[in-house]
């Protein structure tokens, strides 16, 4: 066993534990939100038909399966990208474990990213590339989107074939503006006057959308 020192009972995910079981695959994508994972599914799947396994994270904050996890799966990828919503504090077990594979020759590479759109500095040092490349991949995930996922698996295909110094750069995705006919009319700099509420929301079928 391979596990770091905790109290017990810190966690739900440790009380009760729930085998994990995937074939291994070249690529692995680990994420705490379900939604993400659906995305990935549909973007990535026809490109890595056979060569992609998902994972939701959440299953893997229990030791025992962290460890089988690692020991399993992990450790037989080319390249595993993990979205952790928590980092450290929430999966400690299953970082350690991947600490620990490397450190006996695993030759798997890791990015490891925050689950959010904040940089988690500390989850860098269980990352096999340098600062650039992973602010770079999180950066698809973070603005989000088909487009940007798409990105990140041309990126992943430069990654497998040591090629880094070319990623593609993220599409920028505003965080509010007016969506007109499905078509962005955006002023990134300047809020909603009132006057212009009151002139979208005067006409019939125009409706406020709040996207989380």
């Amino acid at each position: 066993m391979h596990r770091i020192a905790t109290k017990p009972g810190d966690l739900d995910f440790e009380r009760e534990f729930k085998a994990v079981n995937q074939t291994p695959a070249d690529i692995l994508l680990v994420s705490t939100a379900d939604t993400e994972l659906s995305g990935i599914a549909q973007v990535w799947r026809v490109r890595f038909k056979g060569k992609l396994r998902l994972m939701q994270a959440n299953r893997l904050q229990h030791p025992k399966a962290a460890e089988y996890y690692a020991d399993n799966v992990l450790l037989k990828s080319k390249l595993a990208i993990l979205r952790l919503h928590g980092g450290y504090g929430y999966f400690s077990h299953l970082l350690e474990e991947i600490k620990h594979i490397k450190s006996h020759g695993a030759k798997s590479r890791f990015i490891v990213l925050p689950g959010t759109d904040e940089w988690d500095q500390e989850l860098l040092q269980f990352c096999d590339f340098s600062e650039d490349v992973v602010r770079q991949i999180f950066s698809y995930f973070r603005e989000g989107g088909v487009e940007n996922l798409e990105l990140a698996a041309d990126a992943v295909e430069l990654l497998l074939s040591n090629k880094t110094k070319k990623l593609p750069k993220s599409i920028q995705v505003p965080t509010f503006g007016w969506l007109d006919n499905f078509s962005p009319k955006l002023d990134l700099n300047k809020s909603p006057e009132s006057g212009d509420l009151k002139k979208y929301f005067s006409n019939s079928g125009i409706v406020w959308l709040t996207f989380y």
